[in-house]
């Protein structure tokens, strides 16, 4: 087999996966595929598609899972999608907001956030502090305002 099939056969499989991950709905599936693509594959459209399916679901627990995988998969490719972050900390549920505060207090250095994207930020998570949250909630969300200092 030639390298030029092999290179093939691995960007077919990274889309067959994703295509996969975007049209399932039972959720054993999706985190097998997801397991399956984020522990055999580096490709830049991975990232890009998890996303894509947390934007499809309502922000309850089964974010969680998809949230975890893009950090699992790369913390550097996540700065991209800080405003989503912060988003899932504001109005996920807690285990989806924890693992979305766990990337933002892991993002990679250099950080090219402009003062825009962090008052907006902040503004945003004190919107939802000020709005009836569960105790470990509100605790994320504390520790992502602390981040932003």
């Amino acid at each position: 087999m030639s390298i030029q099939k092999i290179i093939s056969t691995k960007s077919n499989l990274v889309t067959e996966l994703l295509q996969n991950i975007a049209i399932e709905e039972d959720w054993a599936k999706i985190e097998q595929f997801t397991i399956a693509l984020i522990d055999n594959f580096k490709d830049p459209r991975i990232l890009p598609g998890l996303v894509e399916k947390i934007n499809t679901l309502p922000f309850d627990e089964a974010n969680a899972f998809l949230v975890y995988a893009c950090g699992e998969y790369s913390l550097e490719d996540c700065k991209v999608f800080f405003d989503l972050w912060i988003e899932l900390v504001a109005m996920g549920d807690f285990h989806t907001a924890s693992n979305a505060g766990f990337i933002l207090a892991n993002l990679p250095e250099p950080f090219d956030f402009n003062e825009r994207q962090l008052d907006q930020a902040e503004n945003k998570l004190m919107l939802a502090l000020s709005k009836p949250v569960t105790e470990e909630k509100a605790l994320v969300i504390k520790e992502v305002l602390e981040l932003l200092k």
